[in-house]
């Protein structure tokens, strides 16, 4: 109903997560074209040409349904479970809006990111 499309890559076997959890999660963001703008796997961005060698790459962690990522990784992620791998497709509205963000996302973007919930705490 949101708009946040959710396509199952592989099913994990460990606890579903919840809000309120801090969980772990290795990335890889793009836009509609393919065009990476940010991952936290080392090995995508040199394949795509983003690697930065001063970032530490690694799994990213935040606390899932308090507001500190984008909406439609909040939605989005509550749909895995431990250890699955999916793809979101967010629209603009679930992601930076008409403000995008910095020089990277521009206003109203739709975001596709492949996502693997490595952890739940």
């Amino acid at each position: 109903a949101s708009g946040l499309i959710f396509i199952s890559k592989k099913e994990g076997t460990g606890k579903q997560a919840v809000a309120g959890k801090k969980i772990k999660v290795n990335y890889e963001g793009m836009f509609l074209d393919g065009k990476y703008f940010d991952t936290s796997v080392e090995e995508a961005a040199k394949a795509n040409g983003i690697y930065n060698p001063q970032r530490t790459y690694g799994p990213f962690e935040f606390n899932l349904g308090q507001g500190q990522v984008i909406k439609g990784w909040d939605e989005g992620i509550m749909l895995l479970n431990k250890g699955a791998v999916a793809r979101f497709v967010i629209p603009s509205e679930l992601a930076y809006g008409s403000r995008g963000a910095g020089n990277v996302i521009p206003p109203n973007s739709t975001l596709i990111f492949e996502v693997e919930l490595v952890n739940i705490e």
